[in-house]
């Protein structure tokens, strides 16, 4: 991250009144993105879903519906490559929403003077607070956290939206007390704060405070017109995405090939029961919060995974 700062440079001068007016175009425009996303596909995901309840059944490794069918008896360069397709096929739209929230987000937080307090608490709450209507899975989350590092933010704030965004919205934690026994369901709320709360300010505790240099790739004028404002946000924006893409994207596709060739090279029939049980029930709370917009295939209305009964003899 030190490595990252210092090769970025921002006059925090530029950041002033004058620029308001690529402050209330890049306010529109991440509302704009956020507001689609979150009415077309997010929460009527999340609610399908929360509806669907125990009866909501995976049909592919990763995810819940399947561009290519997966077959054991394939090759398994054949298995990762489908797998892999299946995964980019379901987080599509979570990708999309991200690759385009995180440069409106980078290209709004380079408008403001300030993006951080001075206690590092302050911060994890103002990035848990900004994460919980997010509602991205942890996947998706990443290239957003991007754009919100690169803007100068702390890590505590970037690392509290990361932990908040997929498991403290309103859908998510209403499924988890619905689906699960309320000790397990209190033990993931308890987990998810404790990473926010105690892991993130620890972590960012541990890093140099740097206050004179604040990380921001892009640059707003001081002073403008209306079209020099429109201008000034398109540019910026384009920017932007250039910087969050350029990694982020290579990275996300790299580890939807690693996760397809973990899952395929260690299926879950050849844990043990008790393993198996357990990444059942990570990958149903996972699942809760993938940015999938698939309608979920009904199953039989059975709690967790049901295992085979013995053929009696």
């Amino acid at each position: 991250m030190s490595v990252q700062t210092s090769a970025l440079n921002f006059n925090p001068s530029l950041a002033t009144v004058g620029n308001w007016r690529s402050r209330v175009l890049a306010i529109f425009l991440m509302f704009a993105i956020a507001g689609f996303f979150w009415v077309d596909s997010r929460y009527p995901a999340l609610l399908k879903r929360y509806h669907a309840g125990t009866q909501l059944k995976a049909t592919g490794a990763l995810t819940f519906g399947t561009v290519y069918q997966v077959d054991r008896s394939m090759p398994l360069a054949t298995r990762v490559w489908r797998t892999t397709v299946n995964w980019l096929d379901a987080n599509r739209i979570g990708m999309t929403f991200s690759f385009l929230f995180g440069p409106a987000a980078l290209t709004f937080l380079a408008t403001l003077p300030r993006r951080r307090f001075r206690s590092r608490y302050l911060n994890t709450l103002f990035g848990a607070a900004a994460g919980v209507p997010l509602a991205v899975c942890s996947n998706c989350i990443a290239p957003i956290a991007r754009g919100l590092f690169a803007s100068g933010m702390s890590s505590e704030s970037v690392l509290a939206t990361m932990f908040a965004s997929p498991a403290l919205n309103v859908v998510v934690l209403a499924m988890t007390f619905a689906l699960f026994p309320i000790s397990v369901a209190l033990i993931k709320l308890a987990t998810v704060l404790f990473l926010i709360f105690v892991f993130a300010p620890a972590v960012a505790s541990r890093q140099k405070q740097e206050e004179t240099a604040i990380a921001c790739p892009i640059e707003i004028p001081s002073a403008e017109t209306w079209p020099q404002a429109a201008t000034a946000v398109v540019r910026s924006f384009a920017k932007s995405f250039w910087y969050v893409a350029k990694v982020a994207l290579p990275l996300m596709i790299l580890a939807a090939i690693l996760g397809a060739v973990v899952v395929e090279l260690l299926p879950p029939q050849a844990l043990p029961k008790a393993s198996r049980c357990l990444m059942s029930s990570r990958f149903f709370a996972r699942s809760a919060s993938s940015a999938s917009t698939r309608s979920p295939s009904s199953g039989s209305p059975s709690r967790g995974v049901s295992r085979p009964r013995p053929t009696p003899r």
